[in-house]
């Protein structure tokens, strides 16, 4: 038998992690997808509407309190030397306990997303309430392009050319695949943290993982910003300053480049971390 992975074994220890991970933390992922019923009693009561891209953003927000108390909350006593022995002594491989909780945590993301995005969606077909129309796929950038359009007309302005409608267009297009790009990648990146917390801390494991957290969010900003800065262009070199007109294919160039960077190092950070899960998991002692 492989001692590294077999599939029936792994198996066994997913069921094991999932049926705890639902007992444990079910509650609390039923009440986070149900927040669109709260938000849509809240438009029927006072009267108003709730903006497509401000429910896209809620529902983010609701899918990163999930991840970030989902590992403490399902996986708690995962390290404690009580508790965790039973876990110690699953009949698994370290890779397959590993990769079990690893599923396990990630699939946060998916049953938020979809399960509030799916009764948001529901609540819009009704033909009451304030939700008027759809959030339109996952992507936060589509919506805010929705939300520009139906409100100023921004690609359909009369003061703008038809070749500039289409680059300030192409432009909010790079910066959509930037945003949406870096917001996978983030949830990664937190879910990954937020494990490897809960591996690390025997007490406030979230807390600390949050002061964590916050201290690489500032260390990488000033890492970024450093690179930025070093590699000159200012944003305000790609506006013509005889006719105070944005140039959009300049502007949408240096998109590319600003957004780029920090998404690699973080994408370089979400590996180590995962990695870093991994071999906590296997020099955890009880």
């Amino acid at each position: 038998m492989n001692n590294v992975f077999d599939i029936n074994r792994f198996g066994k220890v997913l069921g094991f992690d999932a049926k705890k991970y639902f007992h444990n933390f079910g509650l609390t992922l039923a009440i986070l997808c149900a927040i669109p019923i709260f938000m849509w009693v809240l438009t029927l009561v006072f009267e108003f509407t709730l903006l497509a891209p401000i429910r896209a953003g809620i529902i983010y927000l609701c899918t990163t309190i999930a991840i970030i108390i989902g590992p403490a909350k399902a996986f708690g006593d995962i390290n404690l030397k009580r508790e965790g022995v039973r876990f110690a002594m699953l009949p698994a491989s370290t890779f397959e306990k590993f990769l079990s909780y690893t599923i396990c945590c990630l699939f946060t993301i998916v049953i938020v997303l979809l399960g509030s995005h799916a009764i948001d969606s529901l609540l819009t077909v009704l033909p009451f309430g304030g939700f008027e129309k759809y959030i339109q796929n996952f992507s936060i950038m589509d919506n805010i392009k929705m939300l520009l359009n139906d409100t100023v007309g921004f690609f359909s302005d009369e003061d703008l050319t038809e070749a500039e409608a289409a680059s300030a267009f192409e432009l909010m297009q790079n910066i959509g695949r930037a945003t949406d790009v870096s917001n996978i990648v983030g949830l990664l990146f937190t879910t990954g943290l937020f494990m490897l917390g809960n591996l690390f801390f025997q007490t406030h494991k979230t807390a600390k993982t949050i002061v964590v957290m916050l201290v690489v969010s500032f260390v990488i900003s000033n890492i970024v910003q450093i690179i930025l800065i070093s590699s000159g262009d200012p944003i305000s070199s790609y506006i013509i300053a005889e006719s105070d007109e944005p140039d959009f294919v300049g502007i949408s160039a240096l998109v590319k480049r600003v957004t780029i960077i920090p998404i690699i190092i973080n994408a370089v950070l979400t590996i180590g971390i995962y990695i870093g899960n991994y071999f906590k998991m296997k020099s955890l002692k009880y």
